[in-house]
């Protein structure tokens, strides 16, 4: 027993030295970091004079997700107001004169309240110089393990759209506790993406954290079940190896499926991946990022949540089955594909934009 509790204590202070030289070592790199810390303390900052400051996005990406974001945000669209948010940089792979151009047009600085040029650059650097607030990303999990730590260690908040790539447990405990040693300065947020009814099932789970002396809460568990079907051009060079995210070849000939289907026959549903959040995530990176927002935000956890991922020529969806102490939902969703990205869901951008409004507007829903 002496040997036991010896060993427990031993490990108890190794975790507090753990903790503090993590503190220390945080605390350096935010003294010596040439980032630029925004002058406002938060997502949600408030002005000087009481009133609600404009909220400074800077982007992580320009594609399908990425393109609707600016621009709704650049000419006050969707329920953005452009006196209440700006966008002040963006971070692109390649820089070219007619993407500077664009995002800089006189139509779309016409209604900004800010005086300065957007920033466009491909250079990180110089993107994490500027003066924003949040960080928004929307350029896949890649850019997630690039850019999100060093986004809140410079005390920064950053909203994910590739939540797949928190399926790293050690990346996930990260940004988890930078975001606690900010003191609240920055935050992780989490879009909830082409999930639907997320808030009545998030909800629900927090069950799982009610009162310990209640023997009730200690016999409650939460289960889920998500079924993606998409057409087989959606699926088509999805897949990558979990562990290297290289591209690996395609399950089933889907192009002979989709050939089918164009003659006139129709093709039968095929199941392209069964298993745990965690692997749908990792291994359909651009197509099942929603299944790990699912197991995050239900709380059933990246493993216990089960996944079917299904190329259906003619039944597109998402369905969802989950139990929990509030009770019992069944979601069946018929969501239409980005213009420009079958991968992409036309409700992610809708998605980044209603959490954007949330954080400037003096009213927040959902």
């Amino acid at each position: 027993v002496g040997a036991l509790c010896g060993s427990i204590i031993w490990m108890k202070l190794m975790k507090r030295r753990i903790i503090s030289e993590y503190k220390e070592e945080y605390k350096e790199e935010r003294t010596s970091t040439t980032t630029t810390t925004a002058t406002a303390t938060s997502a949600t900052a408030t002005a000087t004079d009481g009133t609600k400051a404009v909220l400074r996005v800077g982007l992580v990406g320009l594609g399908a997700i990425g393109e609707m974001v600016a621009h709704a945000i650049c000419h006050g669209t969707h329920g953005l107001r452009t006196d209440q948010i700006v966008l002040h940089a963006v971070l692109v792979r390649h820089v070219t004169p007619e993407r500077i151009a664009s995002l800089n047009h006189p139509v779309n600085r016409s209604n900004n309240s800010s005086d300065s040029a957007i920033i466009v650059t491909s250079n990180a650097s110089e993107f994490f110089a500027a003066d924003w607030d949040l960080m928004v990303e929307a350029a896949g999990q890649e850019a997630v393990r690039l850019y999100a730590a060093p986004c809140l260690k410079s005390g920064r908040s950053v909203l994910l759209t590739s939540i797949g790539a928190l399926t790293d447990d050690s990346l996930l405990s990260q940004l988890e506790e930078l975001a606690l040693l900010s003191h609240n300065r920055a935050r992780l947020l989490l879009a909830s993406g082409a999930m639907p009814g997320l808030d009545w099932m998030h909800s629900s789970s927090l069950s799982l954290l009610g009162d310990s002396s209640d023997a009730s809460s200690t016999t409650i568990t939460n289960t889920v079940t998500v079924t993606q079907s998409k057409p087989p051009s959606s699926w088509k060079g999805a897949r990558v190896d979990p562990e290297t995210g290289q591209p690996l070849a395609d399950v089933i000939d889907l192009d002979m499926m989709m050939q089918t289907n164009h003659n006139g026959t129709a093709a039968v549903p095929v199941v392209l991946f069964e298993g745990s959040a965690r692997e749908a995530a990792r291994s359909y990176p651009k197509n099942a990022n929603v299944c790990a927002m699912l197991a995050l935000g239900t709380g059933v956890g990246l493993d216990a949540t089960q996944v079917q991922l299904v190329a259906d020529p003619i039944h597109f969806g998402t369905t969802v089955m989950y139990e929990g102490a509030a009770g019992t939902i069944q979601i069946k969703v018929t969501g239409k594909q980005s213009a420009t990205n079958p991968r992409t869901s036309a409700i992610v951008p809708l998605s980044v934009i209603k959490a954007l409004k949330n954080l400037s507007s003096h009213i927040s829903i959902g």
